[in-house]
């Protein structure tokens, strides 16, 4: 997804700096699932919770939909009052945070600063892309509370590793298709995440539905049941990765591509900030989770 983001910034935005960091981005966006989350207990008590947001009934009455949730982590754990709970999760306000880490090494675009400004970018577009996986966004994130237990990985990776090769052009021609006419260009950043959340959140029953009768042994059975929920909801979240990186890199015209060879195979964990670490110690892995 991260590398759809980055194709429709060259193409749209003449953003062709990015042209030769796909593959690097693309990496640095799988880095807080495969390095951050294996970086021991206490990483991953913190980590966890930054990759989803499980819509309750005590955030409707809070909010009355993911579109009003506040940018300020302290008002939205302020307005929560006793029904908040880190493990519930806090992506949005993590994504926060990563935009501003992006945007201070963007402000300042220079040789040393110009590779870090890559891994932050594909770091935070992991997030963005949590965002657009419905199972993300619901307190049923594995099926448990509708007994379809396993549905997670099921939907999230088994299915889209059985429709790759193709599935990368699918979902670029998809987000293509919407790039220039998307609701997100008319918002920020924040704004935008929360959007997807919301859309996401739409399409939380529709995932399950599909599930209901479905012999998952039946993988071509079920990749072309699932195809148009996934290609769409991957190109909804590559469109508002792209939105979201537009809005960073606004000031760079250009990376110094002279001998620019930049790699970082395993980037420290960014610790955040402001999307509630202190409270990791409230939170615990949910068993059977796939976030």
């Amino acid at each position: 997804m991260a590398a759809v983001a980055a194709r429709l910034l060259e193409e749209k935005k003449h953003a062709g700096y990015l042209k030769g960091h796909e593959f690097d981005l693309g990496y640095y966006a799988n880095v807080p699932d495969i390095i951050w989350k294996n970086m021991g207990d206490d990483i991953y008590k913190i980590e966890g919770p930054q990759h989803y947001i499980d819509w309750t009934k005590a955030f409707d009455k809070a909010f009355g939909s993911p579109k009003d949730l506040p940018v300020s982590f302290d008002e939205f754990k302020t307005k929560m009052g006793d029904e908040y709970k880190y493990k519930l999760g806090v992506a949005p306000f993590r994504i926060h945070d990563m935009v501003t880490r992006c945007k201070q090494l963007a402000a300042k675009l220079d040789r040393s600063t110009q590779g870090p400004l890559l891994v932050c970018l594909g770091e935070l577009a992991h997030y963005t892309g949590d965002m657009s996986m419905p199972l993300h966004t619901t307190d049923n994130h594995d099926g448990q509370l509708t007994h379809q237990e396993g549905i997670h990985s099921y939907f999230e990776d088994l299915l889209v590793d059985n429709l790759d090769p193709q599935l990368k052009v699918a979902v670029l021609d998809r987000a293509r298709s919407l790039f220039d006419t998307h609701v997100a260009k008319k918002m920020n950043s924040d704004a935008a995440v929360r959007w997807l959340i919301e859309e996401s959140h739409e399409k939380v029953e529709t995932l399950l539905n599909l599930d209901h009768g479905l012999d998952r042994k039946n993988i071509n059975l079920a990749k072309k049941k699932y195809e148009s929920l996934i290609v769409g909801q991957l190109a909804q979240g590559a469109v508002v990765t792209a939105e979201v990186w537009a809005e960073i890199l606004e000031p760079v015209k250009d990376f110094d591509n002279t001998k620019f060879w930049f790699f970082d195979g395993k980037p420290e964990y960014v610790m955040p900030t402001g999307s509630g670490a202190g409270d990791a110690t409230a939170a615990s892995k949910p068993a059977g989770d796939a976030k």
